[in-house]
């Protein structure tokens, strides 16, 4: 990991944007003691193969892979509540604590808006396929279109919430407007969606600045 980032190209002076994306994981992966959150579902969304999966595996595996993530790190909080109003203020005393020492730590809101995003396209993918997807006749997904797109709207609610926090993964608030501008796109909000996509257009910094994501991006939102 240490020799990719000595490894990245420059074509006309500007950087080819999958290595730069490689680069940060890599300086991402150093800086977190040898580890990444969710690394094979990040790179599903990047090379959109998120979209091209059965979305019972979205729905059974992707989707609860992330919440088991997202709630292990607000685990061990009060033991089942017991000990009465004392022990539930102790419990509460011990949770604010520890969840400041988590915001503390160097990258928590990158883990934690990353895997809101993904979380967020996983359910706009069981909300509304790509039209072009090849549906199993006998799908069954243990959720409604209507819960799902719920479920994908409040996510990337939050990850704009609390992008500004955002240290080196940018690029996930710009995607999270993206993806709900298509989502609100296919449930049938074009005003909302225009909204988004214009904003991604505006080439102006929104919660955060992610320069090196914008053209790549453009290019997407112009195709949609």
């Amino acid at each position: 990991m240490e020799r990719v980032l000595g490894l990245r190209q420059k074509i006309a002076g500007k950087s080819i944007p999958v290595e730069k994306f490689v680069a940060r994981k890599a300086r991402k992966y150093l800086a977190q003691s040898d580890k990444l959150l969710l690394p094979a579902l990040e790179l599903a969304y990047v090379f959109h193969a998120i979209a091209h999966a059965p979305r019972k595996i979205i729905a059974r595996e992707m989707i609860p892979a992330v919440g088991l993530l997202l709630s292990s790190r607000s685990e061990g909080l009060a033991s089942s509540g017991s000990g009465g109003s004392e022990g539930r203020a102790k419990a509460s005393g011990v949770k604010k604590g520890k969840d400041k020492k988590l915001e503390s730590r160097s990258g928590h809101w990158d883990d934690v808006c990353l895997a809101r995003f993904l979380e967020g396209v996983c359910w706009r993918f069981v909300a509304y396929p790509d039209p072009d997807d090849e549906l199993e006749p006998d799908e069954k997904i243990p959720f409604s279109p209507e819960y799902a797109r719920a479920c994908s709207g409040r996510v990337f609610r939050a990850v704009f919430e609390h992008g500004p926090n955002i240290e080196l993964n940018h690029y996930i608030v710009y995607d999270a407007h993206f993806e709900y501008g298509r989502l609100l796109a296919r449930s049938g909000d074009k005003d909302g969606a225009r909204t988004q996509f214009d904003l991604v257009m505006s080439g102006k910094p929104l919660e955060v600045n992610a320069a090196g994501r914008k053209n790549a991006l453009h290019m997407r939102t112009n195709a949609d």
